[in-house]
Formats: structure tokens, sequence, C-alpha cells
């Protein structure tokens, strides 16, 4: 389980999938009930690697996003090449880059500003 904590911190989303799921049929093959708290962590692992798409959303809707340290990006301050993506409007999960690089068309690439990165929630 601890090496796909691992794996996630570098985005290596499939391969940390694999380690979490190697682990619950470990502990499924030990009978472990599903309340036990090794079952239950590892089950929130899995779920943590399925990152959702972001959305845009009216800023009243209860699926807002809202940055656990948002005060950090209005500090003059503040290093800005650090700042967390950590959420405080869904505890656990952070905003994450999904893709390395654009898989849109050619055209679509074209026509797209080079600093176009792929976020999702995970």
């Amino acid at each position: 389980m601890l090496l796909g904590v691992e794996f996630q911190k570098f985005s290596k989303w499939a391969d940390s999938l694999d380690y979490f799921c190697d682990a619950l049929l470990i502990f499924k093959s030990n009978n472990y009930p599903d309340d036990h708290s090794d079952v239950v962590k590892v089950n929130e692992h899995i779920e943590s690697c399925a990152i959702k798409n972001i959305i845009l959303v009216p800023s009243n809707s209860p699926s807002r996003l809202r940055l656990k340290y948002a005060e950090n990006f209005c500090s003059e301050s503040a290093d800005k090449t650090s700042i967390s993506l950590e959420l405080s409007s869904h505890p656990g999960c952070a905003i994450v880059k999904m893709e390395e690089t654009f898989t849109g068309s050619a055209q679509c690439r074209k026509e797209m500003s080079t600093h176009y990165v792929h976020l999702g929630v995970g």
C-alpha cells in the first residue's frame, strides 16, 4: 500500500492503482472483513486513483472547488511555484495534472496555447 502512495506522488496513477488492488486482494485472501481498517484505507486509496475532470460550475454550486490555501495565491510574498492545490471543498483531494501532453487533434493543438495543461481532481 505504501508503494502505491509513493507512485501517486509522481503522478503514476495506473501503477499506484495496481499496488492498491494487489493489497486489497491480499487482505481479502486473508479474510479481512470489509470494515477492517486496512481494507477501508486501501479502498480509499483506490478511490483516490479515480481522477475526475474539472468542469466549470456556478459559483454557488455545492460541487465547486475551493482551495485549502487560497490565501497563498493572493499573497504578494508567496512563492507561486510551490503553492499547494489541496482542496478544502473535497477533503483528501487536490488539483492534479492528468496528462503530460495534450492528446487532442493536430488542428486543436495548433490553435491552443502551448501552456495547456489537462487538470483533474484526485
